[in-house]
């Protein structure tokens, strides 16, 4: 059986176990998923617990910037290589974990099309000439989409030098 753990914010907590529940992989057991309440210090605690308490987690998974704790528990253990990390946000430390050999993926969002949709959408809400039905107003449509995906991307071991523009 292969065990994993989840850290992120307690705000994605009961989604996350609701959504595992529902989808649970046969072949694996999710032991838990946390709270990291958005600090790197606790990520570390947590980490280190897990890793005391499951010997034999195969991986762990973190949701926001404060995953580098998982790594450096997993570093402090030396047990880089041996559990699979996935971890949200492509900054330095999470980037130099993946480099290091301790994170394996790193899923990254597209955070400079927030502000370019955000100021498009606007503009095209306040200045767009297009009319869905004879009322949209009566009608509560916009004119402008309710959601925008911007999408995500992956960073490995093979593409990070890309990444950063070392390619």
């Amino acid at each position: 059986m292969i065990s994993a753990a989840v850290v992120l914010l307690a705000a994605q907590v009961g989604w996350c176990k609701k959504k595992t529940e529902e989808e649970a992989a046969p072949t694996g057991e999710l032991v838990d998923v946390f709270d990291d309440q958005a600090s790197v210090e606790n990520v570390t605690k947590i980490t280190s617990e897990i890793l005391s308490a499951y010997p034999d987690i195969a991986g762990i998974s973190g949701f926001d910037g404060a995953s580098p704790g998982i790594g450096a528990a997993i570093k402090e253990s030396g047990r880089a290589g041996d559990i699979k990390v996935t971890a949200q946000d492509v900054d330095p430390p999470q980037v130099k974990h993946l480099e290091d050999g301790v994170f394996h993926v790193l899923v990254g969002q597209k955070r400079k099309l927030f502000s370019y949709y955000s100021a498009k959408l606007l503009y095209d809400y306040i200045h767009s000439p297009i009319d869905i039905t004879a009322n949209d107003e009566g009608a509560g449509i916009s004119n402008i989409p309710q959601r925008v995906d911007t999408g995500l991307f992956l960073v490995t071991s093979e593409n990070v030098k890309a990444f950063k523009g070392e390619e």
